[in-house]
């Protein structure tokens, strides 16, 4: 059993503040464990904003950040592909599920004028998928851009 599941509460109700920041904190340091000496992390605080940012040393591997403050914004570099996440156990499950996913390299993205869709491969074997459109371009209209938009598969941090 992981260590935090002694530390939380695995219900669907809110945590407390400080249990979020705990659980992040151990996010972190799961991929620490896991991959020590493969990413480098930046830690920031203002105005009550915790800002945690992620990157590989490895080239092809996908970098991830998230943003807390209540709730958490969860987004993959470099494409504005996020998740707006509640405070609640299984929000927080959510995240370490998907960055233990993008450490392993099991994340797909599909790339088009405007637009993002990323398809992480979670360990179940289920598929999240996010997409990302920017505007002007993003706004129009493109038929079947996942089937000939640029594909790139993400590399594992080791």
């Amino acid at each position: 059993m992981p260590e935090w599941a002694n530390v939380l509460p695995m219900t669907s109700t809110d945590l407390a503040e400080d249990a979020v920041i705990r659980r992040l904190r151990v996010i972190l340091d799961e991929l620490a464990e896991a991959s020590a000496g493969s990413f480098s992390v930046e830690e920031s605080e203002e105005e009550g904003w915790r800002v945690v940012s992620v990157a590989p040393l490895r080239r092809g591997a996908l970098g991830f950040w998230w943003i807390h403050r209540g709730d958490v914004i969860f987004g993959l570099d470099p494409h504005g592909v996020r998740w707006e996440l509640q405070p609640t156990a299984e929000d927080l499950d959510f995240l370490a599920a998907v960055v233990r996913s993008v450490v392993a390299g099991r994340v797909r993205a599909v790339f088009a004028p405007g637009r993002a869709e990323v398809t992480v491969t979670l360990a179940d074997g289920t598929h999240e998928k996010q997409n990302n459109a920017r505007a002007p371009v993003g706004c129009l209209p493109l038929p079947f851009w996942p089937r000939w938009g640029k594909h790139l598969d993400y590399l594992p941090y080791q």
